[in-house]
């Protein structure tokens, strides 16, 4: 069997069937592990068959919901393609609330659930499309340890619905994600990714992927300056969801792999890091 790959290391025998992604060491309550107002306040995740049942608290920052409900994820994630081991992987889901909604991007990462939230909001007023990226540690069982209240906060004053709608746009607000990306590792996954006004283009070692679309956000509510963007490729056999946010210069780039393809792979969870290229 002929196993197509969009990376090196993807060219590995087939399993089959598939392991079952060992998604049980994501499961508790998981706690902010600062004691400042954030989006996202505490998060209780529990077991359901081979996936998760994710309920969050809001943390007390901008317009975030006291409670945000119980969502089903979309897609876990193993540590490789080739283990169901989760102790380093990752859950996709999704809430969609009257003013916006938010895609839940969380993986386990020595210890702490780390989560990244792409907020964008549906319709026009005073805060821009955001993206968060927030820390939490397990609560231990038969604690006391309890959820703090959702008071609204806010980052700070926020500037009229003319001054901000959703998406930043324009090459000023921009500027810090525009460019041609290279890998640091240059074994690594995705080698190259040349971020455009609209999409984005990416390419490995073994095939170039072509371009999708993108979407901006900003670190900040009242901020149109892009700080992040989100991208799925499509590759038929593979799904690649990209969440990159850029981090004193350097590109923070998550992939969250999804195999379409019945070939045995685990779907993974991958981290690199890029550079810009001089002009």
């Amino acid at each position: 069997m002929r196993l197509e790959v969009s990376r090196e290391w993807e060219q590995v025998p087939p399993a089959a069937p598939g392991p079952r992604i060992e998604v049980e060491p994501m499961a508790g309550r998981w706690l902010k592990t600062n004691d400042k107002p954030q989006w996202i306040g505490s998060v209780d995740v529990e077991v359901s068959g081979d996936g998760l049942l994710v309920t969050l608290h809001g943390g007390g920052l901008g317009p975030t919901p006291e409670h945000w409900g119980t969502a089903r994820t979309d897609v876990v994630y193993a540590s490789w393609l080739t283990s169901g081991d989760a102790r380093a992987g990752a859950f996709v889901c999704r809430y969609e609330f009257e003013d916006f909604t938010a895609e839940v991007q969380a993986n386990l990462n020595l210890g702490l659930l780390v989560v990244a939230t792409y907020i964008t909001f549906t319709r026009p007023g005073p805060h821009a499309n955001r993206f968060t990226r927030e820390f939490f540690r397990k609560a231990e069982r038969g604690s006391s340890e309890f959820l703090g209240s959702s008071e609204f906060l806010g980052d700070s004053a926020p500037k009229t619905a003319e001054e901000l709608r959703g998406t930043p746009r324009n090459p000023e607000e921009l500027a810090a994600l525009l460019g041609d990306w290279r890998n640091t590792n240059p074994e690594g996954g995705i080698t190259r990714m040349v971020v455009g006004a609209n999409s984005v283009h990416c390419s490995s070692a073994v095939r170039d992927w072509g371009s999708a679309p993108l979407s901006f956000f900003a670190f900040e509510f009242n901020s149109r300056d892009a700080g992040a963007f989100y991208a799925v490729f499509d590759l038929g056999f593979e799904e690649v969801r990209i969440q990159a946010n850029v981090k004193l210069g350097v590109l923070v780039v998550v992939t969250l792999n999804r195999f379409q393809d019945d070939s045995g792979r685990a779907n993974y969870f991958n981290r690199e890091f890029y550079y810009r290229t001089a002009a």
